[in-house]
């Protein structure tokens, strides 16, 4: 007699059933089909966007007009210029106010400005400020000659130094700028004060077996001793600054 088979019995029906990985992979197949080609037409449009991009681009030019990413970068480099011309047009340092430099006057022991008050004598500067760099700092005051103080034994810079101007009314307005920085740290400048010996020499007293040597105040006191070796010298006295306690070259 004949019979109907039902389709679960069917063995492929079974098969298909007891291995349901087989549409999984065939589902995931499609997916990296559809995806890849979704890539290809992706990639052909952006080198026809590509393409007539460059074309615009060199009609522009040959136009003799800057391009979208060209007036970008223009515009971008004019804002940086405009910044960095408003930087340097601001002052580095404190403008002259006759209080400050009546309490820098004061300071130095003085009631009047004396011509012969060129030097100032700074202190806190970066052990990195070179001489360069202080002049620069001091360049609206006026032209200066600077003078970094090291360390005898090292040669390493001490973080002080004197500067040396043209006129005493540079040197007094240079000793207001307290408190401005170089190389992001402030910096105390004071005027140096007149001292007698430092006008112009009198007439030598009889008898006197003394003289007054200037050099480098970089030389040591043994250099000294070798130098004036035959002139049967009986003692050399070096002068140095009161505050610093650094030879003054004399």
């Amino acid at each position: 007699q004949g019979f109907i088979r039902h389709a679960a019995d069917d063995p492929s029906v079974r098969k298909a059933r007891a291995d349901p990985t087989k549409d999984e992979a065939t589902a995931a197949s499609k997916r990296k089909q559809k995806k890849e080609e979704k890539k290809k037409k992706k990639k052909k449009k952006n080198n026809i966007d590509s393409a007539s991009k460059q074309a615009r681009n060199q009609e522009l030019r040959s136009k003799g007009q800057m391009t979208k990413k060209e007036k970008y970068k223009a515009a971008k480099a004019a804002k940086k210029a405009a910044a960095q011309e408003q930087k340097s047009d601001k002052p580095k340092g404190k403008m002259p106010c006759r209080a400050l430099e009546d309490k820098a006057l004061e300071k130095a022991g003085m009631k009047e400005l004396d011509s012969r008050a060129v030097r100032v004598f700074l202190t806190g500067l970066p052990y990195m400020a070179s001489e360069q760099h202080v002049v620069e700092h001091f360049a609206r005051v006026g032209p200066c000659v600077v003078e970094l103080l090291r360390d005898r034994d090292t040669g390493k810079p001490t973080g002080k130094a004197f500067a040396t101007f043209q006129t005493a009314q540079q040197a007094l307005t240079a000793s207001t700028w307290i408190g401005t920085k170089i190389q992001n740290r402030w910096i105390q400048v004071r005027l140096c004060e007149i001292r007698g010996s430092e006008g112009p020499a009198g007439p030598k007293p009889e008898g006197c077996l003394s003289a007054v040597v200037r050099c480098d105040p970089s030389v040591a006191e043994e250099r000294l001793w070798e130098f004036f070796e035959e002139c049967h010298v009986v003692g050399i006295s070096c002068m140095t600054d009161r505050e610093t306690g650094a030879f003054r070259g004399r």
